[in-house]
């Protein structure tokens, strides 16, 4: 009895063998695909805060001027970001404490959507940028300032 069991036992055939693997390579597959998903929304999350830093950081800086010296000073245009910028929020420190550009082929602009003499006065800073995988994002930051009551413009 006990080498009538020993003779019907099998192993697999070579097609289970093959289908097993199919299996586990479409499963792999499939975690890989989520995975390098997840590092491209990382990526793509970490340049929308940078965007937002920047355009605070802008905003901030126009704000702090005189009403009568904002269009003066922050002239309606495009600035790109370069390596001698200093405006710190455009970097970033990498894992081994060195600056990077934080956005790539990253610019600003600022705008006045209802016109310069307005008052009150319409700001836009629009940051615009390009994605990992080509495409050219933005973020607008918008705000109106007004001249303080009795103020004179001279």
């Amino acid at each position: 009895m006990m080498i009538k069991l020993l003779n019907q036992e099998r192993g697999f055939t070579i097609i289970e063998a093959v289908v097993a693997q199919v299996v586990l390579i479409i499963g792999a597959l499939c975690i890989w695909n989520v995975y390098a998903a997840k590092i491209q929304f990382n990526s793509e999350s970490e340049n929308r805060a940078v965007a937002a830093s920047v355009a605070q950081f802008q905003m901030e800086k126009i704000m702090s001027t005189r009403f009568r010296y904002i269009v003066t000073e922050y002239p309606p245009g495009e600035t790109h970001f370069t390596s001698e910028s200093q405006d710190k929020p455009f970097w970033v420190l990498d894992s081994q404490g060195e600056l990077k550009q934080s956005l790539p082929e990253g610019r600003y602009v600022i705008s006045y959507p209802d016109g310069v003499d307005a008052d009150p006065l319409g700001i836009m800073v629009t940051v615009l940028w390009s994605s990992n995988i080509g495409r050219e994002l933005s973020l607008n930051l918008e705000t109106r300032v007004a001249m303080a009551p009795g103020s004179l413009v001279f």
